[in-house]
């Protein structure tokens, strides 16, 4: 049976605020992670409580023990 694992990421945010979200650097991360075996399993956006909106990617991959 396959075992996965899982991995939650914050997309990369610029502004003096941190309120907009930064294209080149959140794909930089995606990319990375595509390249690290990683697969995109999941997207979010939600409001904190400030009004800032945040952005969590869920990736999983499969888990395989290091002996």
């Amino acid at each position: 049976m396959k075992k996965f694992e899982y991995k939650i990421v914050n997309a990369a945010m610029k502004g003096v605020a941190k309120m907009n979200l930064d294209f080149d650097a959140t794909e930089s991360i995606l990319i990375g992670l595509g390249l690290e075996g990683w697969e995109l399993v999941s997207s979010y956006v939600y409001s904190k409580s400030s009004g800032i909106n945040e952005h969590l990617y869920v990736f999983k991959r499969e888990y395989i023990p290091v002996d």
